[in-house]
Parts: structure tokens; sequence; C-alpha cells
């Protein structure tokens, strides 16, 4: 396999199945908040003409450009899976949670699909140049599952799921198993690429509720499932919320008639917030690539612009959003935003008063197995684990026992990351990466909710919501601090302290 395969299948562009197709290269618009735009909702195209129409835009050298460029350019509104009246409900959830919440225009949010190899560059510098009607324009980056990561050195016995032992090693889920918590009556909904939800250890009413499930990625989604929502059962592992609901939504389309797939993740984030109640989880099992300090690495998806509007909304109507910083080795403090209306500002670091711009999120980075637990540095195939202030939470990044996939043997359904399931060298692997640090997380804040209902907290009453659940795991005094400052990861959560810290005996 060439450097090349290997970069065009990290970027979804190439797979083992050879019915995985290209990713379509998609601009996303924002029209001004000024331009009167009527009738708006799913499935709404303007043509150039139409929207000149509907803006009232006077001619001008850059709508001329736009016109040379291609005289069959179409604006689609940028949510394909909702209706503005799905959104409208959820803002009114969100304005009910939070009187100062203003919602953009999201009938003002478009999309321009491009054919494979178009200059999307080119496009994105002449429409950010039409100011009478543009207010920016980006190219969407490809997003990717946020590694699978393959270890030699196991950590623990032949099935021994140390992250959910007690602390410092673990979180400690026995401790809130044993208060009869589980996550009964609550759902999460997993958003990524694919999932093979026919695993013996994972709930057979898992629904795929949007999207695409793409067969290369069922590696990395039965994984994901399994640490959160594994059956509790006599055969292989369990989740950490195993009564838990859980349902998936893949930012991806594949539509019959075209030949290359459309990835979304801002309007599959509205479609599950539209989904979920108040309190319940949603995790992004996702990551873009953007420059951090000149270098291109992967980075957190709430550094896109019309996905952090959607995590904002997510959040605002009570989501409980966890998120996965990503595997880019990169401090996030240094992230300088290229794009949007934070353009040249630090989005993603909270000591930037001025720059930080709060999306809600719980953020998540990841660390070694072994205590002291020390930022995940990462292995020969993928890059460490993010980290800044911006960072809520960490968990383990390394040697994750959980339910696996293998593509030599894909309708079996006892295969085990950890235990039977070995790479292309033969050699026994591990699932990992902020990928399996972040359902950890998601893990803990279905716990905790759940303890809520069983136990009476201290302040507070029914369940929490996204500022609640951040600031309760992200408390130095409710979990495990990393072993260096520099690490930058914030707090692994220990479900025997919140226990004991929130909870009345």
């Amino acid at each position: 396999m060439s450097v090349i395969d290997d970069i065009l299948r990290f970027f979804g562009l190439l797979g083992d199945d050879p019915n995985v197709q290209t990713i379509a290269p998609i601009v996303n618009v924002k029209i001004l908040d000024s331009v009167a735009l009527t009738g708006i909702d799913k499935g709404t195209t303007l043509t150039l003409d139409a929207l000149v129409t509907q803006a009232g835009a006077p001619d001008s050298p850059a709508l001329q450009n736009l016109r040379s460029m291609s005289s069959t350019l179409v604006f689609g509104w940028a949510f394909v899976s909702v209706t503005m009246a799905d959104i409208n409900a959820v803002i009114a959830r969100a304005t009910a949670e939070d009187s100062t919440y203003e919602a953009p225009k999201f009938d003002h949010y478009f999309e321009v699909i491009c054919p494979v190899g178009f200059d999307t560059d080119s496009l994105v510098t002449a429409l950010n140049a039409w100011t009478d009607v543009i207010e920016y324009s980006y190219t969407i980056s490809p997003g990717s599952d946020p590694a699978v990561t393959g270890t030699g050195n196991p950590l623990f016995d032949n099935g021994q799921q140390g992250y959910l032992t007690a602390a410092p090693g673990g979180i400690d889920a026995p401790a809130a198993w044993a208060k009869k918590a589980d996550g009964s009556g609550l759902v999460v909904i997993d958003i990524e690429q694919g999932w093979f939800l026919k695993h013996q250890d994972l709930p057979q009413t898992i629904t795929l509720l949007e999207g695409t499930n793409e067969s290369t990625s069922f590696v990395h989604g039965v994984a994901v499932l399994g640490e959160m929502v594994g059956i509790d059962d006599t055969v292989g592992i369990v989740g950490i919320a195993p009564q838990a609901i859980a349902e998936v939504v893949s930012y991806n389309d594949k539509p019959p008639s075209k030949k290359s797939v459309e990835q979304r993740v801002h309007d599959r984030i509205v479609n599950a917030s539209n989904a979920l109640a108040f309190g319940n989880v949603m995790l992004l099992e996702i990551q873009f690539q953007r420059f951090v300090g000149g270098v291109t690495t992967n980075v957190p998806v709430e550094a896109d612009p019309f996905v952090f509007d959607a995590i904002k909304l997510a959040t605002k109507a009570g989501v409980i959003v966890v998120e996965a910083a990503g595997n880019g080795d990169a401090d996030l403090d240094t992230f300088v935003m290229n794009q949007g209306p934070g353009r040249g500002k630090k989005t993603l670091s909270r000591s930037s008063l001025t720059d930080f711009a709060e999306s809600g999120a719980i953020l998540v980075g990841g660390c070694t197995s072994v205590f002291p637990h020390k930022r995940w540095p990462g292995d020969t195939s993928n890059k460490g684990s993010n980290f800044g202030s911006r960072v809520d939470c960490y968990a383990w990044a390394e040697n994750i026992v959980t339910c696996g996939w293998d593509q030599n043997k894909p309708t079996a359904k006892d295969v085990y990351w950890g235990v039977n399931l070995k790479d292309s060298a033969k050699k026994i692997a591990f699932f990992g990466g902020t990928s399996g640090a972040s359902p950890i997380v998601a893990g803990c804040c279905l716990l905790v909710q759940s303890l809520r209902g069983l136990l009476t907290p201290k302040s507070g009453t029914g369940k929490l919501g996204p500022g609640g659940m951040r600031s309760l795991l992200s408390d130095p005094n409710n979990g495990t601090a990393s072993f260096l400052v520099t690490d930058q990861i914030g707090v692994m959560p220990d479900l025997k302290k919140i226990i004991t810290n929130e909870f009345k005996p």
C-alpha cells in the first residue's frame, strides 16, 4: 500500500470497500443577515440569478466574476435532513433555557456542491469578494474518525476493561453501578460515519436515524458503541451505561444520482438535537483538519463555523454534547480561526477573553492507560491528543478493550478489540485515540444523570444541563488530574468521588 493510498484512505477518499466513493467538495456559504430571503426550507435551491433577485443585489465586478466562473452555480440550503420548523423548535427550546441566546439566521446557511476536482479555493475567493450578499464562505474539510489506534503493548489481562476500574486507574463505573445507575431512560446519539450494528454485545434495537452507514468505519463505530452501551450479560464486554438507549447518525450521504459522498456534520447535529430531550447526550466522533502553528493537523469539529453554530444551538437547548478534541498533537490555544466570523481569532483559547468562542460542548482529550496518566503521545500511525485550556476532560486513549469488527470476517459477531481483533501484521490491537476517550466521558454523563434520578443531589434536582454537567465532570475535586500540569487535558471523571461530593449520604 502506498503512502498516497494511506492519505486518501485517511480522508475517506479511498476505502477497502469498492463501493465507497469519493467525497464531494462542498463550499459552505453564509448569506448576510441583512439580505431578505423568503421561502427557505428543506430542499430549497437558488440559482445565482435567483439569489441575485431575492437579495436585490446590484450588478458588480464581483458578481460578474462569479458568473464567469460558473454559469450553473446553485446554492442549496445547508440543512438537508431537517426542516425550518424543526430548527425553530430547537431554537424555542434554547431560548426557553437561556433567554439571552440569539439564534443565527439558519435560513441564511447555504452550500454549493462542486464536482470532484473543482477549484473550490477560487470559488471561495470569488464568493467572499461578493460583499453585497455573502458574509463568508469556505470549503469544508472532509470529516474523519479520530483514529483507530492499534498497539502491541497490552497493559491488562485479556478481556479486562481497565478504563472502568477504580480511580486513579479508571473512572470507577462499578461505584455508580452499585447505586443501580445504568443509564436507564436516557438516550445517547453517536454521530460519526459507520457502525457494525449486529455485534453480539450491542443492543439490537440501535437504529440509524439519518445518513449512510459506511462499512469502512464499522470497526470504529462498533467500538464506540461498545464502550457506552455494551450489553451486561455473560459474554464479552460491558458498556458504561448498558441500559441507555443508543441511536446513530451518519454525517455522510450517498445521493443515488451522484457519484460522490456528501458530508454535512452541521446538519446532523441539528437533526440529533431535534431528537434529544433536555439532559440527553450527543457524541461527536469526528475531527477536521486545520492549520495550527503553520502545520496542518486534526482539530475538534467546532473549529468549523457552521458546526460551531449547530453545537451551540444544541447545548443551549439542553443537549449535552461530548466532542473529541482530536488527534493532532496540537496546542489548541494557538489555533487561529481562518474562516467565518471568528477569522483571525484564537477561538479555542479560554485564556483569550476577546477571542474565545463558547460552544457549550464538553471537549475530551486522551491519556495513557497506566497511572500516573499523561497526555496520550500517539503512536507510529497517529498523532497524540490535542490539548489546551479548551479541553475539559480526559480518559484512556489506548489499550481499550471493546466491541470490534474484522473486515476479513465481516459477518462475525464476536470480535473484540484487544482480544481477537488483529491488525495487518497479526498483532493484538486495542481501540484508542480521542475516539476511545470521548465515549468514556459520554458514558460518565449518562451515569451521572442516572445517579441524579436515584440519589439526592446536594444542589438542584432533575437532569443536569450542558453547563452543569461540564462543570461537574471537569471539577478537579471530582476526578483524577493528569500527571503533568503541562498536559492540559483536564480531568478524568471519578464516579466514586462524584457520588461522595455531589450527592447526599
